[in-house]
C-alpha cells in the first residue's frame, strides 16, 4: 500500500460459512472469504486513522 493511500479502516467479516476474518483497507469495502470465495461485506469497520498522529502518512523524505 503506498503513503498516498494509507490504510485508514481495519474492516471486519463473517461469512455465512463460518469464516471470521479482517482486513486493513483505505477503503470500507466488500471481500471474499478466505475459505470458500463468497463476497461479504464488512459487519464493522473501525476507523484506524482517527488513532494516528497525521506525520504517519505523510512521504517519507527522499
Amino acid at each position: 500500500m503506498s503513503a498516498s493511500h494509507p490504510n485508514r479502516f481495519t474492516n471486519h467479516y463473517q461469512c455465512p460459512c463460518g469464516c471470521s476474518w479482517h482486513d486493513d483497507s483505505p477503503h470500507t469495502n466488500d471481500d471474499r472469504c478466505p475459505r470458500c470465495g463468497t463476497a461479504c461485506q464488512p459487519e464493522a469497520s473501525e476507523d484506524i486513522e482517527q488513532d494516528v498522529p497525521p506525520d504517519r502518512f505523510k512521504e517519507p523524505p527522499p
